[in-house]
């Protein structure tokens, strides 16, 4: 490992621009370790301190407290400045970790508050450009005759085409969140055809020698890198905001909140997919989240307690009504022929019930729910033949922690719920089928 005090810069080679346009600056400290990622050698380089890096001609800069640079393992170049080396020639950053205060600009997306960003790089190649096709001739109308040259003095009619605008690109989605992972696909431009040419200097002074013509190609012919968002994943307080391509009174922009954003960007627009939990449904099924966000659903969000409080004694009362069902089929004897099946249903009803409530109990993620959880496991434990196999199936593992946390959940939102519908179809037909035997 390499370590370098004090403020300093590294400057990156890109090819497409053929000059050093992306760089990373920091205040304090630059260290340089090994890393092994999908078993390829990174250099990692860790900036600290108001850690920034940019590409210049891309307009593309991200900003934290802390930056996080891998890069392929290669050859050095010479030091860029008198402080730290060069990272290794004609390689481009394979990813990027911002940590604390994140802002960071693009074309297509504006972090404007973030504790960590991740991005990750992909090289492609650039989509094919839309060429518009020529305008066709009118039908009927002949083709000039080659070598007739009109009479003089008759005025040639000029031929005029009305220019076909390009789409307005959509401004940038403006994003904030906790925690933000964004995949990125890079590729060469060149500059768009048409452009004007270099302005034509005038005559050289005595004794000047013309550029070589390598440089004037050069000087025409370089692009740079286009960075394109293929998708992103937000989590903790989301909040978009994208304002429409074409402002008018009667255009709306997108504005969106939630707890867990997913972003798939396609060629023609963005497409955002929000799976998850909107204002009412802040949680999010992970050791280092849920806590927090049930006490911000309880003490923040408007009638947040209330939600969550009708939530927990619907599940007291649906308990409290299955057991009593129960216990008035029994004592009036309707689970006698020909009703045993029927019977059989409404008990697995009643152990899905309970198990409803066991799953939801370890949601708030508290020392109560942990606990309890952990003896229920262990209970599950001593069954005969399968009870360690039943609590490595319940919890994920050995211990209460981040898979055992999911699987409650999945249960409890998708897995009972969809199996308590499937048999309640089939109790209510029995219901209908045997016939009624009295009050419920």
């Amino acid at each position: 490992a390499a370590t370098v005090d004090g403020p300093g810069r590294i400057e990156l080679f890109d090819s497409a621009a053929n000059a050093n346009t992306i760089q990373a600056t920091w205040q304090t400290r630059l260290t340089q370790t090994k890393e092994i990622v999908d078993r390829r050698e990174l250099d990692l380089f860790t900036f600290t301190d108001a850690a920034m890096f940019e590409d210049k001609k891309a307009e593309f800069w991200l900003k934290g407290k802390e930056l996080k640079l891998w890069m392929l393992s290669g050859k050095k170049d010479e030091p860029s400045s008198n402080l730290t080396p060069a990272p290794a020639t004609g390689t481009l950053p394979h990813r990027v970790l911002a940590i604390g205060d994140v802002t960071s600009h693009s074309s297509d997306f504006d972090v404007e508050r973030a504790e960590t960003l991740n991005v990750f790089f992909r090289d492609g190649l650039a989509p094919p450009s839309k060429n518009v096709p020529p305008p066709l001739p009118v039908v009927g109308s002949l083709p000039p005759t080659p070598g007739a040259m009109p009479p003089s003095g008759t005025p040639v009619a000029k031929s005029e085409e009305s220019p076909v605008e390009p789409a307005k690109p959509k401004p940038p989605m403006q994003i904030k969140g906790r925690a933000i992972d964004t995949w990125v696909v890079r590729y060469p431009v060149k500059p768009q055809d048409g452009a004007a040419p270099p302005q034509t200097r005038g005559p050289l002074p005595a004794g000047a020698k013309e550029p070589p013509a390598a440089e004037k190609a050069n000087a025409t012919e370089e692009g740079s890198l286009k960075y394109e968002l293929e998708k992103a994943r937000c989590e903790g307080s989301v909040e978009v905001h994208q304002d429409p391509a074409e402002p008018a009174p009667d255009k709306r922009g997108v504005d969106i909140k939630g707890q867990v954003l997913f972003v798939d960007h396609t060629p023609d627009g963005s497409v955002l997919t929000v799976t998850g939990l909107y204002l009412m449904f802040y949680y999010v099924p992970s050791t280092g989240h849920a806590f927090q966000d049930m006490r911000y659903l309880q003490f923040v969000i408007t009638f947040g307690g209330v939600v969550r409080n009708m939530h927990r004694w619907a599940a007291h009362l649906m308990v409290i009504t299955v057991w009593l069902h129960m216990a008035r089929v029994f004592l009036t004897g309707s689970y006698k022929k020909p009703r045993e099946f029927n019977w059989a249903i409404g008990t697995t009803l009643l152990l899905i019930t309970l198990l409803l409530s066991f799953t939801g109990y370890l949601l708030p993620w508290d020392q109560l729910s942990i606990w309890a959880v952990t003896v229920g496991t262990n209970m599950a434990r001593y069954a005969p033949i399968a009870g360690p196999f039943t609590r490595y199936l319940l919890l994920g593992g050995t211990v209460v922690g981040d898979n055992a946390l999911l699987r409650f959940y999945v249960l409890h939102v998708v897995g009972l719920p969809l199996f308590g519908f499937l048999l309640m179809v089939v109790h209510f037909w029995r219901v209908r089928k045997d016939g009624f035997s009295g009050g419920l």
